[in-house]
């Protein structure tokens, strides 16, 4: 965890443009579900009890996809889809 906190501090002291925004949502995701057990971008997804991929307690989900948008994120259900789809293909 602490690896993890300091590479997310050194992504957001990078100059922009070289590293995407997304990127550090992913990792700032990652890093509050250990921490915290909830995320603010909805990146982290788990299976329920019926093996169905859902994103891990968001914070404040009503306004999940403005902060998706804001780091270049396509919407939570688009996302949702692509992922489920992706591992149902396997």
């Amino acid at each position: 965890m602490e690896f993890q906190e300091t590479a997310l501090k050194l992504l957001k002291e990078q100059r922009p443009g070289e590293v995407q925004p997304h990127e550090i949502a992913y990792l700032e995701d990652r890093i509050l579900v250990n921490k915290e057990g909830y995320q603010v971008y909805g990146t982290q997804l788990a299976q329920n009890g019926e093996g169905k991929l859902v994103p891990i307690p968001i914070k404040d989900p009503d306004t999940v996809d403005q902060r998706r948008r804001n780091v270049g994120l396509e919407p939570l259900e688009e996302y949702l889809k692509k992922t489920r789809e992706f591992y149902s293909s396997g």
